[in-house]
């Protein structure tokens, strides 16, 4: 059954809608190349950044606790997080994709795996936070996509329909995860054709 135009759009944040440039943030800290590689292998795209991401551990203590990997540049590792406020910036189409949606008819929600102390810090910069209609976040409730119940968790508190809602996301794990909570998924590659393909999708549910 087809519905309207006016349809629930839920956004990942990290890589969809901002910027996770962790390289560029160390390059712009002085933090030499060797360095960002040992920190790419033992924190960034290690499965310890999920701790961050899960909130099980209050962040400095877990910070604390990972300078230990880190003997031969613990300098570089508390360089990293003296200031971590450039870590993460918007991209420049997110605030207009979203008002565009909005103005459109539609609801946007956001759906992010997200440190909670990040977040605070780096949603002040995000220009779209005051046109979203919800959010759920990892931090929120100790869950990460793609666990089928953090995508249930969004729908049940906003009280959305699965086969109303689409779902973009940069990693297709996760937009995989939303298809099987019946979620239409998009996966992210870049701005361009991300967008052509929602508004493709949108109008095939037209009426």
């Amino acid at each position: 059954m087809k519905w309207g135009v006016n349809i629930n759009i839920i956004f990942d944040i990290g890589m969809v809608l901002a910027d996770f440039r962790w390289s560029e943030y160390c390059k712009d800290k002085g933090i030499s190349e060797d360095i960002v590689k040992l920190l790419e292998e033992r924190m960034i795209l290690n499965p310890v950044w999920d701790e961050f991401d899960l909130a099980l551990i209050p962040p400095e203590i877990l910070i604390d606790k990972l300078e230990g990997r880190f003997p031969e540049c613990k300098a570089e590792y508390r360089k990293f997080w003296e200031d971590i406020t450039e870590l993460v910036l918007p991209f420049d189409y997110s605030a207009d994709w979203i008002k565009r949606l909005k103005a459109q008819g539609h609801r946007v929600y956001l759906l992010s795996n997200y440190p909670g102390f990040m977040f605070e810090i780096h949603s002040k910069s995000f220009g779209f936070m005051d046109d979203i209609d919800g959010r759920v976040v990892s931090y929120e409730y100790h869950i990460m996509k793609p666990d089928p119940m953090i995508y249930n968790i969004l729908l049940k508190k906003y009280d959305l329909k699965a086969e109303e809602c689409v779902f973009l996301d940069d990693r297709k794990v996760n937009t995989d995860g939303a298809e099987k909570c019946g979620i239409h998924g998009i996966w992210f590659k870049d701005y361009q054709s991300a967008s052509a393909e929602l508004d493709a999708y949108i109008n095939s549910r037209k009426d």
